[in-house]
């Protein structure tokens, strides 16, 4: 396993519509290997851009929302296997709501090394129940602190 060489600062929404969150499942590419995940949208911080703007230019990038941020719910941390380097990823988690319509378009997503194929609206009590979507305590403690 390569050591991790750098620390990325990322976002995650946590979107609420009709008393659902948005999860997608999506194919990243971990540790050299094809993977199928469930996760909530969002990414990487760009060099002189708040937390704010990431999100919101996340979650169009991922599946074409435009979302109101709220407020902070948590943080969690993973690694991601890349296959020149590993890298921790350092998520702040946001309760956000739609704005408009729950029309997604998951075509225009420029990720490389991630291709999201379902956009799913569950209850927080589905993906409280899910091992899938949860791979982090902290993840879940987010979550928890988010009110539908």
């Amino acid at each position: 396993m390569k050591p991790v060489v750098r620390i990325r600062p990322s976002v995650k929404a946590f979107i609420i519509h009709a008393g659902k969150i948005l999860v997608v499942k999506e194919k990243v590419i971990d540790d050299g290997l094809e993977k199928i995940i469930h996760d909530v949208p969002g990414g990487g911080i760009e060099p002189g851009e708040s937390s704010h703007d990431a999100l919101l230019r996340e979650v169009i990038e991922e599946v074409g929302l435009t979302i109101e941020v709220q407020h902070p719910v948590g943080n969690w941390d993973f690694v991601l296997h890349k296959p020149k380097e590993s890298i921790r990823i350092v998520c702040s988690g946001y309760q956000c709501a739609l704005i408009g319509k729950p029309t997604t378009n998951i075509t225009k997503n420029p990720a490389q090394y991630e291709d999201i194929i379902e956009v799913l609206w569950l209850t927080k009590e589905e993906i409280l129940q899910s091992t899938e979507i949860l791979r982090n305590p902290d993840m879940r403690k987010a979550l928890e602190r988010v009110v539908v």
